[in-house]
């Protein structure tokens, strides 16, 4: 049985996606009538609703147009807000830990049933810090895990590299000489056990270390 809600609990969804946004606040009123869960399709309409009404939660997408999530997130937190719970379509672990690391309380993906979001929603409302599935869980400490291969520096060499600078251009950029660009690739060829920079994108990429933020 549920717990007993406050009455006219309201929360905010932020999703650009109309159709999904509009028919899980639908489902997550009927599942529970005391709910009400209003729609911000842009960045600039949840900034507007948050000044105006006074939320127990936002469940935030990632991926909101011409607003990267932790700057969107941020923004939110200014406004007030301190339960904010991440549904996306996808795992990210890189975003899931820099946001967890702003202070982030939860991250769904949107292939979960809407039972599944409010209860997640509950936990984060009742105080808990962190709240996450299993096998995400799994994924970001596994993620954690393999960050600590690589440098900061090496990663961000590796960025570099993956969209297509050479040496040289790395170097300039870092103000770093060729030859300590080239034994830090050197060095995350042996970390990575690969022989050449192809191989060493791939597994980056496999391993998460090259998520774009």
């Amino acid at each position: 049985m549920d717990s007993i809600q406050p009455e006219d609990d309201k929360w905010l969804l932020i999703d650009d996606h109309t159709m999904f946004a509009d028919a899980l606040s639908i489902v997550l009123s009927i599942l529970r009538p005391s709910l009400t869960v209003d729609v911000a399709t842009t960045a600039d309409l949840a900034i507007k609703y948050l000044q105006q009404t006074e939320y127990s939660l936002v469940i935030l997408d990632l991926h909101i147009p011409k607003c990267a999530s932790e700057e969107l997130y941020l923004t939110i937190k200014q406004t007030g807000i301190d339960k904010i719970m991440v549904c996306s379509g996808a795992f990210q672990p890189q975003k899931a830990l820099a946001l967890r690391n702003l202070g982030l309380q939860g991250y769904i993906t949107k292939e979960a049933d809407a039972a599944d979001i409010l209860s997640f929603a509950d936990r984060i409302t009742k105080g808990e810090s962190w709240v996450c599935s299993s096998l995400h869980q799994q994924q970001l400490e596994h993620y954690e895990g393999s960050r600590t291969l690589l440098t900061e520096r090496q990663i961000h060499i590796l960025q570099l590299l993956e969209s297509g600078a050479t040496t040289k251009q790395v170097a300039h950029q870092l103000c770093l000489s060729e030859n300590t660009i080239k034994t830090h690739v050197r060095l995350m060829f042996d970390k990575l056990n690969v022989s050449n920079r192809s191989q060493c994108i791939t597994r980056a990429r496999k391993l998460n270390l090259l998520s774009a933020y």
